[in-house]
């Protein structure tokens, strides 16, 4: 499944994860802060169901409106969680907004061509969608200060729980670019540290790995599943590209290459890294087998109810 390490390869493979990478977590730092000054905290809490369910299951939907690739949602999800959001929402939508944006529907159909095009999108989305809000209902049961790094969230969300959001102002906050930019760029150097560290082991992985070995080991649906599961952590492909790699895997079922779409975006070696700026280690730990578990769960019943 191993090729020897090629110095050439990896540099173009850091680089062009690098490059499709950052353009995204640089806007997710600009939105993050625009988000911040632009909305009162009145929306917040108004936006914000009490029910710890309605939160996750609004906030798996939020990706439909607020699109955001997966490299630029740590910067959002550390401001709304400052801004006191709650925590099974804003988790629903840090792993389903890669997999719901629009931009992954539609390269997940055109890349499927011929290969059950509109099964494979549909169940992207439904399965990106239930294992988001599943998960963030899971995690969420962890206390608070177990599971988020100090000084990443509002102080009432431990004071008062994830229903209980404070309401300091219910006026929108003043437009200031200078007062953007520079918060913007704050967001931007703290998180791009774990980013270039997770790229580079992606990108080591990534030019190792052996692809046409790794279609041949495929053909029991449940190893297939768990290999390509493993692929899509260790190949770091963007959310918005990944069904074409995925696509062009030849003799892997349909339900692995579903695997791959789903567990890709929620976590990899880069988002691994990004996750420790807001997560205790444990508690991605956690968080990961959970995911894991679901998306083997989901696409064996994708496999064996003949879904696609």
């Amino acid at each position: 499944m191993w090729v020897p390490f090629n110095l050439n390869d990896f540099l173009i493979t850091f680089l062009s994860i690098i490059l499709e990478g950052l353009p995204f977590l640089l806007v997710g730092s600009i939105l993050s802060v625009i988000l911040d000054v632009t909305i009162p905290d009145s929306w917040i809490n108004r936006i914000s169901p009490k029910n710890v369910v309605a939160g996750a299951l609004v906030g798996g939907t939020l990706g439909l409106i607020f699109p955001v690739c997966e490299c630029g949602m740590i910067p959002i999800i550390r401001r709304l969680l400052k801004r006191g959001m709650p925590l099974p929402l804003v988790m629903a939508y840090m792993l389903s907004s890669p997999i719901m944006n629009g931009v992954s529907a539609v390269s997940t159909y055109i890349a499927f061509q011929g290969q059950s095009p509109f099964e494979m999108t549909a169940l992207r989305l439904i399965g990106g969608y239930s294992i988001a809000v599943l998960v963030s209902l899971l995690i969420s049961r962890i206390p608070l200060p177990q599971l988020l790094k100090p000084g990443v969230t509002s102080p009432s969300l431990f004071e008062g729980g994830f229903r209980n959001i404070t309401t300091q102002s219910s006026q929108k906050p003043k437009l200031s670019w200078p007062k953007i930019a520079n918060s913007a760029t704050k967001d931007f150097l703290d998180i791009t540290f774990y980013f270039i560290c997770g790229t580079m082991l992606a990108a080591a992985f990534s030019t190792m790995v052996n692809r046409p070995a790794l279609a041949e080991m495929t053909s029991n649906p449940l190893i297939a599943i768990q290999i390509m599961m493993l692929a899509a952590a260790l190949l770091s492909v963007c959310s918005t590209s990944d069904a074409f790699i995925a696509a062009a895997l030849i003799g892997v079922p349909l339900s692995a290459k579903l695997a791959f779409l789903i567990f890709g975006p929620m976590f990899d070696l880069k988002l691994m890294f990004l996750y420790s700026s807001v997560f205790y280690k444990k508690a991605i730990a956690q968080m990961t087998i959970a995911i894991a578990f679901l998306t083997v769960i989901f696409c064996l019943c994708a496999h064996y109810f003949r879904w696609i």
